[in-house]
This record gives C-alpha cells, sequence and structure tokens, in this order.
C-alpha cells in the first residue's frame, strides 16, 4: 500500500486531473463515463492496442486515485482508511496511474 503514495506523487498531473474534471463529484461520474466513450471511440481513429492500453490505465487510475482526488476532504486516517482497504497485490497494478499520467493529455 506504501507504493501507492509513491507513484501517486510521481504522477500528481493524473490526481490533478480528476480533481480538475471533479470526476469524484456525483455528476462527475458521468462526465467520466463519457470520457470513457470518448476514449472507446477514439479506438478506431488512433489503434485499438493503444487506446485500449490508455483505456484500462484510466479506468484502473481512477480507482486508486480516489482517496488522494475525492471532492469529501479525508483526513489523513481516512486516506489510509481508503488505501489500508484497496487490494494491492503487486506494484504492476500501480503501474497504470503512471501510465494514465504520461498519456491523459491525449484524452
Amino acid at each position: 500500500q506504501l507504493n501507492l503514495f509513491k507513484v501517486v506523487a510521481e504522477s500528481e498531473y493524473v490526481v490533478q486531473f480528476f480533481k480538475e474534471h471533479r470526476f469524484y463529484s456525483a455528476d462527475g461520474r458521468n462526465r467520466f463515463e463519457d470520457m470513457i466513450q470518448i476514449i472507446t471511440a477514439g479506438m478506431n481513429l488512433r489503434g485499438h492496442d493503444f487506446m485500449s492500453v490508455l483505456l484500462n490505465h484510466v479506468v484502473q487510475a481512477y480507482r486508486y486515485c480516489e482517496p488522494f482526488a475525492s471532492e469529501v476532504q479525508l483526513s489523513l486516517l481516512g486516506v489510509l482508511d481508503a488505501v489500508r482497504s484497496m487490494k494491492i497485490d503487486s506494484l504492476a497494478q500501480l503501474e497504470c496511474i503512471s501510465g494514465a499520467h504520461k498519456h491523459i493529455t491525449e484524452v
């Protein structure tokens, strides 16, 4: 779980992107779904493999970044509890955050 803090710190832009677009608010989840639809539609334009990887990275990063980008201000203990409850088996699972960080501007 500590690796999540490290990866998020190294990928600050993706967390900022999620905050900026308020994806964790009630109406923000609809905007997030719209973005997923745009990425899916882009599979025909950019190439299926690249867009499929981007889609996976963004969806997984969304899940892992929620405690850091949520509109609800969590206390430090709240963030720690949220991270502790996540099932993270390996550092490889967190690579999606770095991947989303690298390519989020293409969305």
